[in-house]
Formats: C-alpha cells, sequence, structure tokens
C-alpha cells in the first residue's frame, strides 16, 4: 500500500517515516537506499527531495528527510531495506508539494474533499474514518483505469486521458523495466528512427508464447538491433540485443495519480461521471463487507450500488466509443499494419 503523506510547502523541510516493524518480525535494518521519483516528470530527484545526511533509522523505522519541490507536483519516496536475515522490503509513500496561498473555497466540481463527504454522507456510519475512504476513492479510480469486466464478459477500453509516451533505453540483458506509471495496452513501440517494431506475428505485445517461439535463439540471447519485442509482466522483452543502449519509445496508458489533497480531482475520469462511479464503487465494496441496511433488509444497500455503479460504466463505455483496433487474421506470415482501420 502507498501511505499519502502529509502535503509540504516548497520551503519546508522535515523527517517522513517509513515503519517496517509489520515485516520484519525478528529481524533489524541492516542497509537502507531511499530514491524520490517526480510523478509529473518521471525524473529521479533524489538528490533534490531528500537530504541523506539528515536520514535517520532505528532498528524498524526509517526516517527520511524531505525538502525542496515544485509547487503542483506530487514526489514517490520509495524506501527500500534490506533485513538482518538478508529479506528485501519496500514501502512507497506520495509527498505532494503545494504552496500555500491561505485558505481558499473548494472548487465545486467532484474534488477528494467532496467525494469524501458524499460517500460519508450516504454510509452514516463512523467505523468508516476520512482515510479509509480516501484509500477506498484511490482503489476506485485505479480499477475502473485497469478494467471492469462488464455482464458481456468485455473488459472497459483504456480511458483516453491516461494516453501516455514515454522512451526507455535498452541494457546489455534481454529486457527493460517498464516505466513506473505504466498500467495497461502498450499498444505501440518505435525505435530511435520513429519506425514501429513490430510484436509477435499473429499476436500483439503481450503474447509472450509467440515471442518466445519465433525467436531465433530461445534463451533470448540474439544480439544486434531490436526487431521484435513482447510485454510480460513489467519487462519488456526484445530481440535482438544491442550492444550500445537503443531508445525506445512506448505507448501505453498510464496509472492514474493518486488523490491526496482535499482539491485533488479524479485522473482520467470524465467529469461528468467522475461522482456517479466513484460513489457507487465505493459503496457497493463497503457495503459487500457486510455492512447492514437494516435488519430486514441485508444485501439492499450491495445491490442498489452495484447495479447503479454497472450503470454508470456503460455510460462511460459509451462516452468513450469503441476502443477500436485492427483485426489479425491467418497465420504467422500475416499482420495487419492498421490499414483496415
Amino acid at each position: 500500500m502507498t501511505t499519502a503523506f502529509t502535503s509540504k510547502q516548497p520551503s519546508e523541510s522535515f523527517s517522513v517515516s517509513f515503519d517496517f516493524t509489520a515485516v520484519l518480525g525478528t529481524e533489524n535494518i541492516s542497509s537502507i537506499t531511499i530514491t524520490a521519483t517526480d510523478l509529473s516528470t518521471l525524473e529521479d530527484v533524489t538528490a533534490v527531495i531528500l537530504d541523506a545526511t539528515k536520514q535517520a533509522n532505528t532498528d524498524k523505522i526509517v526516517y527520511a528527510y524531505v525538502q525542496g519541490g515544485t509547487s503542483g507536483h506530487n514526489y514517490l519516496i520509495t524506501c527500500l531495506i534490506a533485513g538482518s536475515l538478508g529479506n528485501v522490503f519496500s514501502l512507497d509513500g506520495i509527498l505532494p508539494v503545494e504552496e500555500s496561498a491561505g485558505l481558499t473555497e473548494l472548487p465545486g466540481g467532484p474534488n477528494l474533499a467532496t467525494l469524501v463527504n458524499t460517500i460519508q454522507d450516504i454510509l452514516q456510519d463512523s467505523a468508516y474514518t476520512n482515510d479509509s475512504i480516501v484509500e477506498k476513492i484511490n482503489n476506485a479510480v485505479v480499477s475502473i483505469a485497469a478494467g471492469i469486466r462488464m455482464s458481456d464478459g468485455m473488459i472497459s477500453p483504456p480511458l483516453p486521458a491516461l494516453y501516455t509516451y514515454q522512451a526507455v533505453s535498452t541494457t546489455t540483458n534481454n529486457y527493460v523495466t517498464m516505466p513506473i506509471n505504466y498500467q495497461r495496452k502498450l499498444f505501440q513501440v518505435i525505435d530511435s528512427s520513429g519506425n514501429t517494431i513490430s510484436p509477435p506475428r499473429s499476436g500483439d505485445y503481450y503474447s509472450f508464447a509467440r515471442f518466445l517461439r519465433q525467436a531465433s535463439d530461445k534463451t533470448l540471447a540474439e544480439t544486434g538491433s531490436v526487431y521484435r519485442v513482447c510485454l510480460q509482466g513489467r519487462k519488456l522483452f526484445y530481440q535482438g540485443i544491442p550492444s550500445a543502449a537503443e531508445t525506445l519509445g512506448l505507448h501505453y496508458y498510464r496509472r492514474p495519480v493518486l488523490m491526496v489533497k482535499d482539491t485533488d480531482e479524479p485522473d482520467g475520469l470524465p467529469e461528468h461521471l467522475q461522482e456517479r462511479l466513484i460513489k457507487h464503487y465505493v459503496c457497493k465494496e463497503i457495503f459487500g463487507e457486510a455492512l447492514e441496511d437494516g435488519q430486514d433488509n441485508k444485501g439492499v444497500g450491495v445491490k442498489y450500488h452495484t447495479a447503479k455503479f454497472y450503470e454508470a460504466m456503460t455510460d462511460l463505455i459509451d462516452f468513450i466509443g469503441i476502443d477500436g483496433e485492427p483485426q489479425y487474421y491467418g497465420g504467422d506470415d500475416f499482420f495487419d499494419a492498421g490499414a483496415c482501420d
């Protein structure tokens, strides 16, 4: 789980903590590596955001010292430790940086504060804190962006607003790790000259079995310029393997940025559907955790909010439109490059 740290102003500096007590057990911390990534640019800003000289730790807890930052940016702080028995653990936290201009009226649209209030008004149950609601709201946005299985068995399409492009560099290995904000549907890979690098024949960029079968060297150790790529998990495999780093351009749909401030708005969702989608998703999950609607009506809340959520999902799919792609026919020697779109 990713922790949402309290926001800071660019001029502020203070410590944030990573508590490994629950995972370390009888182990103690033996080594620590802390990094910072600007989620707006995906740049490594460790030297800018963190002051390593003021870093501290106990046997179980690490204290990172944060500083600086650009107003309006969110920073992913990752703390990686090794335990005294050799086990490795990692915790993440998002640090929002915002220049305070005093108290201002919250926007009238569906932001984090209004979404929390809307859901709390429905629940009327003090067992659910605002922090727990925020976590469920973020889970809702991430889940919708990742794709919801509809009643016809189809997965809802990617959110167009989450399309992004990111360049990566090859290594001397046969793969490179995908960008940290990758979520779903890698649909085009290009080389440094702008030419498309094909997926396995008769498949897509996720057809690893075809990729392996079509590789000349089954150990995936073929050298040369990249001529074919395939994604498995978060690793983008390629053949051949360049002797010097080459740039690959990736077109895909990114993970939504988590909401941490009251004024943050859902990332990627159309504004007119944000409240309905999130409200009903969160409520169906909470009521599904056995929160009763009354002694004689248990299950009514789950049914109501589930139905309303899928109604909103249908409207979302209609609003996005058909996520059309070229169809591929024939055997291994046939590949439709998109002329019939």
